[in-house]
């Protein structure tokens, strides 16, 4: 999708209307990686984001900047995503939006990209 340029807006916002999406790798296991239930993001990630805030409020951050963390962190992650980063973590579900495995990014796969 990264070749479609300003095309990607209209492109992705055509969906395809089948129950399964499309397979990102031909390896089963990673596959396995790329498909979660909604639901589950919340259970895995609330916990953690609560954790680091109250680690971070123990290191000496205020509640303000601790809560202004959370809000950077997620406007960041926003402006990180291009064509082609944005359809593997966001863009996917609108095109296949019957999917419900796609609706959203797979905690084990965000835990690698947030190991760095």
């Amino acid at each position: 999708v990264g070749h479609l340029g300003e095309a990607y807006e209209k492109w992705v916002h055509q969906p395809i209307v089948i129950k399964d999406g499309p397979r990102f790798f031909a390896n089963d296991f990673c596959e396995l990686l790329t498909r979660t239930k909604w639901w589950v993001i919340p259970l895995v990630w609330l916990p953690v984001v609560c954790w680091l805030v109250c680690i971070s409020t123990q290191r000496g951050l205020t509640p303000t900047e601790a809560a202004l963390a959370v809000v950077g962190g997620i406007f960041i992650w926003t402006l990180l995503e291009g064509n082609t980063f944005h359809y593997l973590l966001h863009g996917c579900h609108h095109k296949h939006p019957l999917d419900g495995l796609r609706l959203v990014f797979p905690p084990a796969a965000t835990a690698i990209l947030c190991a760095p």
